[in-house]
């Protein structure tokens, strides 16, 4: 998935997993942040790339794959090992530049206090239950910069803070905060489990 050019942009976003129940209420969720290439076109590309990884990863406990603190320790995994592909495919002097600059560490982390991103992503888990028979990831995008250009004072901690539908940008209180649902993965019916 690596689409690197020297370092990638520095375009934070913040990555929010929400765990929900039957009735679309968030039972639980963990903010991360990453710190370069947090534009759609790379974020969606590698949340896709990570679905797969991560249903491999699951094998045979697809249900890790409804929990927001598994999914998110294994998109941490996931970025690790994207950045480790990229450094070995490097020639021998470009290979330790990279390392020496500390390249292998996480890019996708615990948040923490950070909170100027340009964009946040809501990776919304809905569990399989007996009206839905599948587990899915649904993933929004909400252009931050955007939204504080056009409402002055906007705090985004109300994105963060928000516990109850996961539609959270139907809420008045938002302002003109918009949310284009992107994808869904079933993530039950993906391809076969590689040994």
């Amino acid at each position: 998935m690596t689409i690197w050019g020297d370092f990638g942009m520095g375009t934070r976003c913040e990555i929010i997993i929400y765990e929900t129940n039957d009735e679309g209420e968030v039972t639980d969720k963990v903010e991360l942040w990453k710190h370069w290439d947090g534009y759609p076109d790379y974020v969606v590309e590698m949340i896709k790339e990570f679905g797969k990884f991560a249903r491999k990863l699951a094998r045979s406990q697809i249900h890790w794959l409804g929990y927001a603190q598994d999914v998110a320790s294994m998109l941490i995994v996931y970025d690790y090992e994207d950045r480790k592909k990229f450094v070995e495919q490097l020639k021998p002097k470009d290979r330790e530049f990279f390392l020496e600059m500390g390249f292998l560490k996480p890019d996708v982390r615990p948040r923490g206090f950070m909170e100027d991103a340009e964009y946040v992503y809501a990776l919304v888990i809905e569990k399989e239950t007996e009206k839905k028979p599948k587990l899915t990831w649904k993933l929004y995008i909400y252009d931050i910069y955007e939204l504080t250009e056009k409402v002055p004072n906007f705090d985004c901690r109300k994105l963060r803070n928000y516990k109850h539908k996961w539609e959270f940008e139907t809420d008045a209180k938002l302002g003109m905060c918009k949310a284009e649902k992107v994808f869904e993965i079933a993530l039950n019916k993906l391809a076969a489990i590689v040994t």
